[in-house]
């Protein structure tokens, strides 16, 4: 279980390498950020698929955990990334006098975040969905 979880940790940090690539890049056609976005959410549909053929478990709880994982990663991953921005920017401004002010945290979408956050989203929907059975 311990390889599951360092797996998709891993893919996550790489579909966030891979979006702040285009970031800077930027797709600017319309279809071609379609594309992107379609492109995305096949390749996390084959992780999904591949992650359950490799350990044997049922789809809908592999595809449960591995968008939630992925998307809480990817999120935190950008979150974090602003925070330790602000933060050497106001150790400098009080130890060395620069002027900075603290910039509030946005989540810029791209592409490629745009189809981890929808498939993740529609992954965990189908989820509950699918458990809703046995709570209501």
């Amino acid at each position: 279980m311990g390889v599951f979880i360092i797996l998709v940790v891993s893919i996550a940090f790489l579909w966030d390498y891979i979006a702040g690539k285009l970031e800077k890049n930027r797709v600017k056609t319309k279809v071609g950020k379609i594309i992107t976005v379609l492109i995305t959410m096949i390749l996390q549909l084959l992780f999904v698929l591949t992650i359950t053929a490799i350990y044997h478990l049922t789809f809908i709880d592999t595809l449960f955990v591995t968008c939630f994982l992925i998307l809480t990663i990817t999120w935190l991953f950008s979150y974090f990334g602003n925070y330790s921005q602000n933060s050497r920017s106001i150790t400098d401004k009080y130890q060395g006098g620069n002027d900075y002010k603290v910039k509030v945290f946005k989540l810029r979408l791209n592409p490629v975040l745009i189809g981890i956050y929808l498939f993740s989203i529609v992954g965990i929907l189908f989820g509950f969905l699918y458990y809703a059975p046995y709570f209501i």
